[in-house]
């Protein structure tokens, strides 16, 4: 991830700048060898991805990271399918040709045509920048076996099928002219001709961009166009992505004016296509066999799901055809197994909006930079905050081997010293649960590989009274364990939670290493220092999974006086990843017959939880329960509307709703609207804020910090404290695929149980061909009570 922010300008330059003016010196250091597209699939292909062998004459070597090479297969994979699709089914059946918007120096033109998969009567066009053009002219010229596939001696039959135009895009009549000079091959405007544009008009202006696809569908009667370029500007990933590209000079000009998959169909149609496939990467990956997803998958280490799966949220692939296309070949072409659009166009077309909101309230910044993190409140008022990514003192990211403590009722927060290294094993992804006297650290890792040997168990013991500045001294050791007692295997992404009636006794379930998911559960004694594997009763179990989250269930039965023949439920687990890293969409109770306890065989099941409609799928996420309402906050859904990770999920889970086995709980539903106004008057656009990554703590009553924060006055927060409380959220963040680090600098506090809203001002539509800053100005007082929202029109 660090060296993806540390390259992260010299990578995306070239590809973006090659459009953006004539000769000039940001053109010319954009054109060559290394530009960012020919150096990542490069990468990719050193690693296995998948195969080019000409990439080599094209790019530079670099290694990128995992999650930058799988970007770029799926990237590769999608305009492959569509190109094979092509040479297959219409190249096969005549005269057709391929034309290669902004091509760059790609390779598909000479990896087809080395693999004999090039009909005899199919020609290959690119066009682009005149620099990019002669710089690829020359390369090809300077090796033989490039030059004797471009001039067709190496074919069946020896003619030049391929050739390459110098055109700026932003000129149509450019682009017009430069085809029709053509000779050798010349450029047919009436034979079926497959248009590509792989992320190379999203830097144009969008009255350029749409100037080219109104071009296709009049010039190119018998055209299939497939558009690849990013989408949802909006959430907190797409900020990153955008102010990225902002950043180095190159803005992606025409993603204001079509932010969406909505704005892209009706695009296409009001430039005169017919819209045939609209997907994104996540619905790719369906698209994808799960054997290639699989051997793809086990390729690198890897831990950053949460940035892959939004990776894909981001870019989508646009298909569309000519008037005369559908005519000719009498179907839809199918390209694909997802059902293709609607040919009729929607009646109107509106802005997406959230039909349900929660309000979260920025109440502080600085107190915890990090991500993949964890966090437990010790005494109803410190979170124990230790592990994950983020910056040091001297600004420099990385691993954060240490532990703080925040303060919820002042938002400070100190250092947590125990005078050597803390935990055994690894930072990030870690989890931590409050026993008697301190905090259970369990597991965690440094780098993504298989760990090995059994879990790393600290026990943090903090002092009976904790200075209200400066550095709290701790002392920490791992749990001795003797030496033929059973322990869980290492991993990270578990889950660990202390009972609700027995905080001695911890269960931890699932988690992941470096090659396997894991599926089992163990009960800890941490007194007793003694784990137990617990073997569950029946068939109804949770698949193996990691980043899934899990919260004690209260029970209304003490230990002392629980029936052995009636299921009381402990825990409950919900949402995360398989195996095969597809999200889950499921919850489960962990019952007992008998309080748990290590030195006795434990009478446990797990019972599916039956909701009336559909928990979204998630990973990455927090749950609490609060007043038998459980919370889920956070995580990557690929459910969530568009716009957000995912939304604030509850159900009611009252003293019998879980204990009764045909019972059936309704899920509720919000997204967060985020705002700072409460801290700092409502100055300014608030940072993006990732809703991953983070850790919360669930904090019963409200804090008066909190209330201050807000302008609440204290005897209101102390009237309210008997029937709300607040989540607090700290840190998150990730890897934002090229675009480099962003790590939350802001604390969030949402009031529970929240008070949903009605959505006032869906997702802002910004005006075309105007490049600006939209400034949401809203006065938010967050009161214990109530929340008050006043958005000016």
């Amino acid at each position: 991830a660090a060296s993806a922010a540390s390259t992260a300008t010299t990578a995306s330059a070239p590809a973006s700048r090659r459009l953006r003016g004539r000769g000039g010196a940001a053109d010319t250091q954009a054109m060559g060898t290394d530009s960012a597209n020919g150096l990542s699939k490069r990468s990719a292909v050193e690693a296995g991805y998948f195969e080019d062998p000409f990439i080599a004459e094209f790019a530079s070597h670099k290694r990128r990271t995992p999650l930058v090479n799988r970007g770029y297969w799926i990237r590769a994979w999608t305009m492959d399918r569509v190109v094979r699709w092509f040479v297959d089914v219409v190249g096969a059946q005549g005269p057709s040709q391929v034309l290669s918007l902004g091509a760059g120096f790609d390779t598909t033109f000479f990896r087809l045509a080395a693999e004999g998969a090039l009909p005899a009567e199919l020609c290959y066009f690119e066009v682009d920048f005149a620099d990019t053009v002669a710089q690829k002219r020359a390369l090809v010229e300077a090796h033989d076996n490039l030059a004797a596939l471009a001039a067709g001696s190496l074919g069946v039959v020896a003619r030049a099928r391929y050739a390459v135009a110098p055109a700026d895009l932003r000129e149509v009549s450019e682009l017009d002219s430069a085809l029709r000079q053509l000779e050798a091959p010349a450029f047919d405007f009436s034979l079926p001709t497959l248009v590509l544009a792989e992320v190379s008009t999203c830097y144009l202006p969008s009255v350029s961009s749409d100037a080219l696809l109104t071009w296709a569908a009049r010039q190119l009667p018998r055209s299939l166009v497939a558009w690849y370029e990013q989408v949802e500007p909006r959430d907190a990933f797409g900020r990153v992505m955008c102010g990225h590209f902002t950043s180095i000079g190159s803005p992606l000009l025409s993603i204001p004016s079509y932010p969406d998959f909505d704005a892209q169909i009706h695009r296409h149609r009001s430039c005169g296509l017919a819209p045939l496939h609209a997907l994104d990467m996540n619905a790719m990956l369906r698209d994808i066999p799960i054997g290639v997803r699989r051997r793809v998958y086990g390729l690198e280490p890897f831990d950053e799901y949460e940035e892959w799966r939004l990776t894909c949220r981001h870019y989508a692939l646009f298909c569309s055809q000519s008037q005369q296309w559908r005519q000719s070949w009498g179907a839809t072409p199918p390209m694909f197994s997802s059902a293709p659009l609607s040919a009729d166009p929607p009646a109107v077309r509106s802005a997406p909006g959230r039909e349900a909101v929660v309000r979260a309230c920025v109440v502080c910044r600085g107190v915890c930079q990090r991500f993949g993190h964890c966090a437990a409140l010790v005494r109803n008022r410190w979170a124990f905050v230790f592990g994950g990514n983020g910056p040091d003192a001297a600004g420099k990211h990385g691993r954060c081997a240490t532990a703080c403590l925040v303060d919820c009722k002042t938002l400070t927060s100190r250092a947590v010293s125990v005078g050597e290294a803390m935990h055994a094993s690894g930072p990030v992804n870690a989890a931590c649960v409050a026993v008697l006297g301190g905090v259970l650290i369990l597991g965690g890792r440094t780098s993504p590989k298989a760990a090995g040997g059994s879990l790393a168990s600290t026990l943090v013991s903090l002092p009976a009274e904790i200075p209200v500045d400066g550095v709290v001294e701790a002392t920490a050791a791992p749990l001795t364990l003797g030496p033929s007692d059973a322990a869980p295997t290492a991993r990270w992404r578990h889950s660990a939670v202390a009972l609700a009636e027995a905080p001695g006794i911890v269960v931890l379930f699932g988690g992941r290493d470096g090659d396997s998911t894991f599926g089992d559960a163990w009960l800890l004694d941490v007194e007793g220092a003694r784990w137990l594997l617990l073997d569950p009763q029946g068939e109804e179990c949770p698949r193996a999974r990691h980043s899934h989250a899990a919260v004690a269930v209260p029970s209304s039965t003490p230990p002392s006086a629980m029936d052995p023949g009636r299921w009381t439920p402990v825990m409950l687990m919900s949402g995360g990843l398989d195996e095969d890293e597809e999200p889950l969409s499921d919850a489960y109770l962990l019952e007992v017959q008998w309080a748990m306890r290590a030195d006795v065989p434990n009478i446990v099941r797990w019972r599916r939880l039956s909701v009336s409609g559909r928990i979204c799928g998630r990973f990455g996420h927090s749950a609490h329960i609060w007043e038998h309402t459980v919370f889920l906050l956070g995580g990557v859904s690929l459910d969530a509307p568009p716009g957000e990770e995912a939304p604030l999920e509850w159900w009611q889970f009252g003293p019998c709703s879980g204990e009764a086995e045909d019972e059936e709980v309704d899920v509720c539903s919000a997204c967060l609207s985020i705002s700072s106004a409460g801290y700092d008057g409502g100055a300014g656009v608030e940072p993006p804020f990732f809703l991953h990554g983070h850790a919360s703590v669930l904090l019963p009553g409200i804090s008066l910090a909190l209330a201050d924060a807000a302008g609440v006055d204290v005897d209101s927060a102390a009237r309210g404290a008997r029937e709300a409380a607040s989540l607090l959220v700290l840190g998150g963040g990730g890897a934002c695929f090229s675009f480099g680090i962003h790590v939350n600098e802001a604390t969030l506090a949402i009031r529970i149980p929240p008070q949903v809203e009605n959505d006032l001002a869906p997702h802002p539509r910004i005006p075309r061909e105007v490049e600006i800053v939209v400034v949401d100005v809203v006065d938010v007082v967050l009161d214990v009570v109530d929340v008050v929202l006043d958005v000016p029109s």
